[in-house]
């Protein structure tokens, strides 16, 4: 267990609010957990609370199986994340 502590403590996560926030979507979909939370909502989110909460989500998903995998492939996809997000907020994210 120490050792899968150390991996993710290496591999930094996005930063920045966009990056967080992307990351934050990305972990949700690796996760197959469903992301429900209105564009104001994360617009008001500072970025440590991003940081909290993307945190929570990374640990979550370490302890799946593959789970560094897909915390690898969420910090990937932060971008993508972040895109899809953007559009879908009408813009109110940009």
């Amino acid at each position: 267990m120490k050792h899968l502590i150390e991996r993710l403590e290496e591999a930094k996560a996005p930063k920045g609010k966009k990056g967080l926030l992307g990351y934050f979507v990305s972990l949700h979909d690796q996760l197959e957990k469903e992301f429900n939370y209105e564009a104001e909502e994360l617009a008001a989110m500072s970025a440590s609370e991003l940081k909290r909460e993307t945190k929570k989500l990374e640990d979550h998903l370490a302890g799946t199986p593959a789970g560094l995998e897909r915390v690898d492939t969420a910090k990937k996809d932060a971008a993508d994340g972040y895109r899809w997000l953007v559009k879908l907020s009408g813009g109110i994210l940009k």
